[in-house]
């Protein structure tokens, strides 16, 4: 399973019904190691089915979106080229103030895991919704 944008391990664990620890120990992680956008984790499948898995992790990500979406709107898009030591999350934080599962979805086709200073990626601008 590839970790996507706002995924914890601790997701992980409450979509396949088992603990973060016997997750930690099936991938060889220190108590303290979080996993990060792209990495790749082994799951345990022996309390739910995949497919079970799967549409908690849909639900958890329809509910982010439906979430920012209820007080934000995309105006457009602007062209963003990386600098040296930058990582998704320091372009969608830092620099656009952006959740990091809309960045990724603006760019689907960079691996953010191997993103290289000089790359152009395009980072959606955002709206507040006025809601009254």
């Amino acid at each position: 399973m590839v970790v996507q944008a706002a995924e914890t391990l601790g997701h992980f664990a409450d979509w396949s019904k088992v603990s973060s620890a016997s997750l930690r120990t099936l991938n060889k992680l220190h108590k303290n190691a979080m996993v990060t956008l792209g990495h790749k984790v082994k799951l345990d499948l022996s309390q739910v089915s995949a497919a079970q898995f799967e549409a908690a992790r849909r639900d958890y990500h329809r509910q982010l979106q439906e979430s920012f979406f209820a007080t934000h709107r995309i105006s457009g898009t602007e062209n963003y080229v990386v600098k040296k030591g930058e990582s998704l999350w320091i372009i969608a934080q830092q620099h656009a103030d952006l959740p990091v599962w809309l960045v990724a979805e603006y760019n689907p086709d960079v691996d953010f895991g191997e993103v290289r200073p000089g790359a152009t990626i395009a980072l959606p601008r955002v709206e507040a919704i006025n809601r009254q």
